[in-house]
């Protein structure tokens, strides 16, 4: 694929936008003849794995046409406007992908992942007592702040939950082990 060059834009051409605008397929080719190489660009720079550029791109071009009347070349160029779209569905995608992959490796760690990782089944046993007594919020910020010492901050930004949030889970699921443990 060869790389984007703002040279290589024709003129601008009136008619070809109103194609554009008004979804017409040919109109919609011919402009992503020259601006292709730029959403691969944006796609693969902003991409979490360059094994998703190509989906990013098919999603860029996807979003590129379905929003074709809300372009308007009085306010901007083409190619800042494709660019932006391409950078956002790509930066949405890595967002995304980080919180399932943070929600799936937290929420499905069992009893037996952490004892392994602590070498004692006397508290693997001692979890999961104590999971079936919290919620799954209360559980899963317990273990972010216990096991792994995150910052509110950061569970925060993980699990779409604001701070006051997570501290008030953080704290009903203490004081639930508080009185768990001290039975």
């Amino acid at each position: 694929m060869k790389r984007f060059d703002i040279k290589s834009i024709p003129e601008f051409d009136v008619e070809l936008f109103k194609r554009f605008n008004a979804k017409d397929e040919e109109a919609f080719n011919l402009l992503m003849e020259f601006h292709l190489p730029l959403v691969y660009e944006v796609c693969y720079r902003f991409a979490p794995s360059a094994t998703y550029v190509d989906d990013l791109v098919q999603e860029s071009l996807w979003a590129i046409w379905k929003n074709a009347h809300k372009f308007d070349h009085t306010l901007g160029k083409f190619y800042i406007w494709i660019a932006v779209i391409s950078r956002n569905i790509t930066i949405n995608f890595a967002k995304s992908k980080a919180i399932r992959n943070e929600r799936r490796l937290i929420c499905h760690m069992d009893a037996e992942l952490i004892a392994a990782r602590y070498s004692s089944s006397q508290f693997a046993a001692e979890l999961s007592e104590l999971a079936k007594l919290l919620t799954p919020n209360q559980y899963t910020v317990l273990l972010c702040r216990s096991l792994y010492n995150m910052k509110y901050r950061e569970i925060k930004d993980s699990f779409n939950l604001s701070i006051d949030q997570c501290k008030k889970l953080n704290k009903e699921a203490m004081l639930i082990a508080k009185a768990y443990y001290c039975n």
